[in-house]
């Protein structure tokens, strides 16, 4: 405000200098040429040919115009950038960091709308696009919502892992990919007449659950196969399996299928949305009935463990 008001006195002091007195201001850094030209004429009318006074004009001029610049241009910006190699701070600030987390960001590369049906169509390829049954033989569990729900859990996880290479927009997307989850299984509950207060302990429990699986499967994703396997066995399997092969198998399927994302492109994911998986190849258990919950509580318990005492 201290540095406009300096420059609206000089501007003032400049024109009483050239006998003009202009009424309405002009706006800073928004003169055109029509505007100069007529600025220019005017000023010529009226001090006529007078060689003391057009020099003078002349050195008020050039005065006003090098001010101008400065204050209203980003050569000097550009100018440090060149003279230091050092680009000015462009990334986001505060407020903008807060309104990502909130889904609530600025200018997106892509129309919003299209981002949010591509994430609804994303989560129907993690939820429909898969064979569920297949993962529960594989996998020894139980045909209940919780076991469907550690299923989906895990393919939604590497949909956000993919995600998380295209920036603003890939968190935008993963805002409604997940919320979209939730909703589903939601509404899967109220489907199989789970009462409300039910579902809602349930789905505290399992929004705990999906919290710390996501940094389980990061940490398996960014170091070895036997994290990898840990994570598995602990958030898939619940700490409920005997058979080291199956572990083998999932670990190459999350392997195989994160090679894969990486090669879709970015444009066409963020705006489709769909995936289609590569096919399970490891081994399927036997084609006998799967067991299923004797009760509805049943279908969204979440097992506990003993904890080891420390110390």
């Amino acid at each position: 405000m201290l540095l406009r008001s300096c420059i609206s006195n000089r501007s003032l002091i400049w024109s009483r200098q050239l006998g003009i007195i202009t009424a309405s201001a002009r706006p800073e850094g928004g003169h055109c040429q029509q505007c100069r030209h007529n600025y220019t004429t005017s000023t010529t009318a009226q001090l006529g040919n007078s060689p003391s006074l057009i020099t003078q004009r002349t050195h008020v001029i050039a005065d006003y115009r090098r001010h101008r610049r400065l204050f209203s241009s980003t050569d000097h910006i550009l100018g440090l950038k060149k003279s230091t190699g050092v680009p000015p701070d462009n990334s986001p600030g505060m407020i903008t960091n807060t309104l990502d987390k909130l889904g609530l960001t600025g200018k997106l590369r892509y129309n919003r709308f299209r981002i949010r049906v591509a994430g609804l169509k994303m989560y129907k390829s993690c939820a429909d696009g898969i064979d569920v049954e297949q993962f529960f033989r594989a996998c020894s569990m139980k045909d209940t919502l919780f076991s469907f729900f550690l299923v989906v859990e895990l393919h939604v996880w590497m949909c956000m892992a993919r995600l998380k290479q295209d920036g603003r927009e890939g968190k935008y997307m993963t805002h409604y990919l997940v919320m979209t989850m939730w909703h589903d299984i939601q509404e899967r509950g109220k489907v199989m007449g789970i009462s409300s207060s039910k579902m809602r302990e349930g789905l505290v429990k399992m929004v705990e659950q999906f919290n710390g699986s996501l940094f389980a499967y990061d940490e398996g994703l960014l170091t070895s196969d036997s994290v990898l396997a840990a994570a598995l066995w602990r958030n898939l399997f619940v700490q409920n399996c005997e058979d080291p092969q199956q572990l083998l198998d999932m670990v190459a399927y999350v392997r195989q299928q994160m090679q894969y994302l990486d090669t879709l492109d970015s444009a066409k994911l963020l705006q489709v949305g769909r995936i289609k998986w590569l096919p399970f190849q490891g081994r399927i258990q036997s084609s006998e009935p799967l067991e299923k919950a004797a009760t509805l509580e049943e279908e969204i318990t979440i097992p506990e463990f003993d904890k080891v005492p420390v110390g």
